[in-house]
């Protein structure tokens, strides 16, 4: 059993009454217009009760009783990593310990390690290591020594142009570019005049309209099966302070070039859209390049790409070693 949508002046596209097959994590990047002629007949019943429906019209029992799959139907049995390398070589490198800065061992493929994942291949560890990130051009593997190591941990992430299901933003960020010319006018006027600009202040007091008064509180999932969470989402409209450890997509994080690894620079110059998304509680294993899915209870709202994490636990506590240095605001 998959989602449903239900038929109404714009798509609007729930969440499966199973939510172990539950698919809107993935079928959230679709443009509106193809949602809007999608129909999900079994959305509502889980996977359970689709198979009595089909053993009781006597369908073959290898449908009926076949078991789940967990994994990529098209992979089969073999390791992600192996399937890749089938298709794009391999590109080596070395695990370094965000600690001491110290090089652990090799890393066979670069491109086939992803964060949050035990790091493979190295011997001789007090405990399990995990990557909490990597830099393919200097062909380094950030690694950290415990599954609950602080470096996994940020609770805030840049996103990249939404892909909204209704077709436009929730009411709350519509308003974004009506505050960004609030917000200039905001400013001009406190240059131009400080009785004016005390005026404004009387009008909205204590908010730079620009910065505060468009925000979207709702859930999110940041990777397939992560249980939903509270967050509240704005639009950038002040430097975001990623993490060191987000090196391959800094540059996809910029306005300028927020496109890399999306094919969005259009949409993004014309609608200006990166918004930056605050989670409260820290989430283990952000990961640029993956979806970022954002709901209000069972409706599916929209997703956008995560182009970087805020800063650790690890680098807030300044715990980073000397070898590995900040990276500037975006």
């Amino acid at each position: 059993a998959g989602p449903s949508i239900l038929s109404t002046q714009q798509p609007l596209l729930l969440k499966g009454s199973d939510p172990l097959k539950d698919q809107t994590y993935f079928l959230a990047g679709l443009h509106h217009r193809q949602l809007a002629r999608a129909i999900f007949p079994v959305g509502h019943l889980t996977k359970a009760e689709v198979k009595c429906i089909a053993a009781a019209e006597n369908l073959p029992s290898n449908l009926t009783s076949k078991r789940s799959s967990a994994g990529i139907c098209f992979i089969g049995r073999r390791s992600f990593g192996r399937f890749l390398e089938d298709y794009i070589p391999a590109k080596p490198g070395v695990y370094v310990d965000v600690n001491s800065g110290k090089t652990l061992g090799q890393c066979h493929n670069m491109l086939a390690v992803t964060v949050g994942q035990r790091a493979t291949g190295l011997n001789g560890q007090q405990e399990r290591v995990y990557v909490v990130g990597k830099n393919l051009p200097s062909g380094e593997v950030n690694v950290a020594a415990g599954r609950d190591h602080p470096a996994l941990y940020s609770s805030s992430a840049l996103l990249l142009n939404p892909s909204w299901v209704a077709g436009s933003a929730p009411a709350p960020l519509q308003h974004q570019k009506d505050a960004k010319a609030a917000s200039a006018t905001y400013h001009a006027t406190a240059e131009a005049s400080q009785p004016q600009c005390q005026r404004v202040q009387q009008l909205m007091p204590g908010k730079d309209p620009g910065t505060s008064s468009n925000a979207l509180s709702c859930q999110y999932i940041a990777r397939y099966r992560q249980p939903a969470a509270p967050c509240r989402i704005a639009p950038q409209n002040e430097p975001f302070s990623s993490s060191m450890f987000c090196a391959d997509f800094r540059k996809a994080a910029t306005p300028e070039s927020a496109a890399v690894g999306a094919k969005a620079m259009d949409c993004v110059q014309q609608q200006g859209q990166l918004l930056v998304a605050d989670l409260g509680t820290p989430l283990r294993g952000l990961t640029p390049g993956q979806m970022f899915v954002m709901y209000d209870g069972e409706v599916c709202l929209g997703s956008a790409m995560i182009a970087a994490h805020g800063l650790t636990e690890f680098e807030a506590r300044g715990c980073h070693s000397e070898r590995m240095r900040c990276r500037p605001h975006l």
